[in-house]
């Protein structure tokens, strides 16, 4: 395991479990409804400045959008509701860039795991689980991402750990809102 990677993973990994605890075990559809309008709202504060900040900074690879598939698959399932919470802070820097992307790319691995528990319940990459669909049809992505991550400079992994960790919060603001 690269460095970088290693020194972003003990740096979220407290963020990571808290996050799994409040999305909870993902093993019925009152779960799953909840996990995706949690997405929604999160993927709505992030995407557009990740993708601005990619085609601004030439970053490779490019972010994988799905909030598209999200908000099709809320439509599927009759999910209506949403919330939209404040975007994430600027990003100008390619670390901050990365740091960022660390958060999404791990969810695209995340994302084989829930793909299969959404199947069980019923769901498809036509139907309803689109967005995970989308997520887990590129293997190569993540090995690309830590290339990228490894190499990159200037680089200053501090700049990176915050910008993940402020990810990692705003994903477990809208989580929290969600809660209950």
């Amino acid at each position: 395991m690269g460095t970088r990677r290693r020194q972003l993973r003990l740096a979220t990994t407290s963020r990571h479990s808290d996050l799994d605890k409040l999305l909870g075990r993902f093993d019925s559809q009152l779960s799953y409804h909840r996990y995706l309008l949690v997405t929604e709202a999160f993927r709505s504060s992030v995407e557009g400045e990740l993708e601005k900040a990619a085609r601004w900074l030439g970053a490779n690879p490019q972010p994988l959008l799905v909030l598209n598939e999200v908000r099709a698959d809320c439509y599927d399932l009759g999910l209506t509701q949403t919330l939209r919470m404040a975007a994430i802070r600027p990003i100008s820097r390619t670390d901050q860039w990365l740091g960022a992307q660390y958060v999404l790319e791990g969810s695209s691995l995340g994302a084989r795991v829930l793909f299969a528990k959404a199947r069980q319940l019923g769901l498809s990459g036509e139907f309803g689980a689109r967005h995970l669909a989308k997520q887990v049809g590129d293997p190569e992505r993540w090995s690309c991402f830590l290339t990228a991550l490894e190499l990159a400079e200037p680089f200053d992994l501090d700049v990176a750990i915050s910008v993940a960790q402020h990810v990692f919060d705003v994903v477990i603001e809208v989580a929290e809102a969600y809660h209950g």
